[in-house]
């Protein structure tokens, strides 16, 4: 992040206090200002300037700091970060309380500005989802919601980006056994959520990716009870009834699996705490044009046979007043819900051609139903692009590295270079076409981000396929309807969508680069 950073540590042991405050110094270049207790940063809450706090926890006065460390994160908004021993650290944990991140004394340098520099990630992408929420909301029920939410999900997947990349570095840089691998693990599974939320609001927004393939229903669903079950609480049984062998059907995977996600997780929200019952089978129904006159977003369906993935509950049930409703962006009556999903997947039930139905008696339970066609006969599967020769990279082949967001460029240049093959970076397409045009013969890869101000990633492929189509251009997007673009435009090979970490970067050049390297020296260093 821009500008220097300022820690507060808040230590009652002034020595102490003033050794942490050396460490900052010299190992990240923070400037800490020491507080002898949380009294004193209440105090003066309304002039500080802090972007983390660094707290001493002694525990034979664990639970009053505790509590205090819970105000200062919800006074300041800034994240907050123990110094404890290991008896210390058993008591806050046994008493469920959950720092940021903490740091085991006696401090090392090394681990402490690991740390801090981990929770200003961290609290960046808690600060971006408070954010996107807020708009959300905001922007309820208005046209332009779809444009915003889209740029939103563009700034996120590159702060994600960043983020996987930094922590993967990091796990690499630090000894095996070290403390502090487990904190970066938590990040990773933060990070993970907040790459799930991204996803849940481009499906929203209808801009999931647009490959379509056939499937196979039951293993899709399958797949989709088994990432919904995380969200059951104690007391909900699941019951399922798949039919076999049923017809394929032609579609995109990863958005169809979320409405079978949505749908289970609606029942399971319908439920809540109180125990019940989820059923879902699938079978398949011949529909006439009657029948898809009956169903909610089928208004592009054909009469025909379809597959059905039905999702029973015993939960509470819709009043008959709301059903009208429950398909609207951001409407909800459970408490727990945000209203996104029955609309997300009634957006992509659309674009599959497809319909949803709903049965529900309040206090009864609901049915869900989603019907796909059928695909009977086999079929073409989309054109894909024919392999092209491609420069690969010998002496003086170099990666070109096109991206507006600084953190994804110095991924992705991490990457190749610990692979042994010169890269090289642009901040945009000008930038870009200035460096591939003054040596065109350098290059033998481009990663390019498609979304960029003045001239576009789409632009750019189109300049540098007329300077050198042999060279792979692999084009870099946080919006999945993208992927059109890879499939259609010339000279580019594929695409790579945001959030993504070093392994499918990696995969990616392998793929294009038959001199890539699969991983870096043995020794990073």
């Amino acid at each position: 992040m821009p500008g220097p950073k300022n820690v507060l540590i808040v230590d009652d042991d002034a020595r102490a206090a003033e050794s942490v405050q050396s460490l900052l110094r010299q190992s990240a270049g923070i400037q800490g200002v020491i507080f002898s207790d949380i009294a004193a940063v209440l105090a003066k809450k309304g002039d500080l300037k802090a972007d983390a706090v660094l707290l001493a926890i002694d525990e034979s006065r664990a639970s009053a700091l505790l509590e205090g460390a819970a105000e200062i994160r919800q006074t300041l908004a800034v994240p907050v970060v123990f110094l404890v021993d290991e008896s210390a650290r058993n008591k806050f944990e046994n008493n469920g309380t959950v720092p940021t991140s903490y740091v085991l004394e006696p401090v090392a340098a090394r681990e402490l500005a690991v740390v801090i520099d981990a929770a200003f990630r961290v609290n960046r992408m808690e600060l971006r989802m408070r954010q996107i929420e807020a708009k959300m909301q905001e922007a309820q029920r208005l046209e332009g919601i779809g444009v915003m939410a889209g740029g939103i999900a563009h700034d996120f997947n590159n702060l994600l980006t960043g983020i996987f990349g930094a922590v993967t570095i990091a796990q690499q840089e630090i000894p095996a056994g070290s403390a502090v691998m487990q904190r970066l693990e938590h990040i990773e599974r933060a990070a993970t959520r907040g790459a799930e939320l991204c996803h849940r609001l481009q499906a929203q927004i209808g801009r999931g990716a647009s490959a379509m393939t056939l499937l196979s229903l039951d293993g899709l669903v399958e797949d989709a009870i088994k990432l919904a079950r995380s969200s059951f609480k104690p007391g909900i049984a699941l019951q399922t009834g798949f039919a076999g062998n049923l017809p394929s059907v032609r579609g995109n995977e990863a958005p169809l699996r979320q409405v079978v996600v949505n749908l289970v997780v609606n029942a399971a929200e319908s439920i809540g705490g109180s125990g019940g019952m989820i059923r879902v089978v699938t079978f398949s129904r011949q529909l006439d044009a009657t029948a898809l006159a009956m169903l909610q977003f089928a208004e592009d369906s054909l009469p025909g046979d379809y597959v059905v993935v039905e999702v029973a509950d015993s939960g509470g049930g819709v009043e008959k007043d709301n059903l009208p409703r429950i398909f609207e962006p951001n409407y909800t009556t459970k408490a727990s819900g945000r209203g996104l999903g029955l609309a997300a997947a009634g957006r992509i039930v659309r674009k599959h051609r497809g319909g949803l139905s709903v049965e529900s008696i309040s206090g009864s339970g609901s049915v869900f139903r989603f019907f796909l066609p059928v695909v009977w006969a086999p079929s073409v599967t989309p054109a894909t692009i024919a392999p092209m020769a491609v420069a690969a990279p010998s002496s003086g082949g170099t990666v070109l590295i096109v991206d507006d967001d600084e953190s994804v460029r110095a991924l992705a240049k991490w990457v190749v270079e610990k692979a042994g093959v010169a890269a090289v970076t642009a901040r945009d397409g000008d930038e870009a076409l200035r460096i591939f045009k003054a040596n065109p013969k350098q290059f033998c890869f481009v990663l390019l981000d498609l979304t960029m101000p003045r001239v576009s990633g789409s632009e750019v492929a189109a300049a540098l396929y007329v300077l050198r189509p042999e060279v792979p251009v692999v084009i870099i997007t946080g919006h999945g309807e993208d992927v059109m673009l890879a499939e259609t435009q010339p000279g580019v090979a594929e695409f790579l969508q945001k959030p993504f970490g070093p392994d499918q970067l990696r995969a990616v050049l392998r793929r294009h680069l038959p001199g890539f390297k699969r991983g870096g020296p043995a020794n990073p260093e």
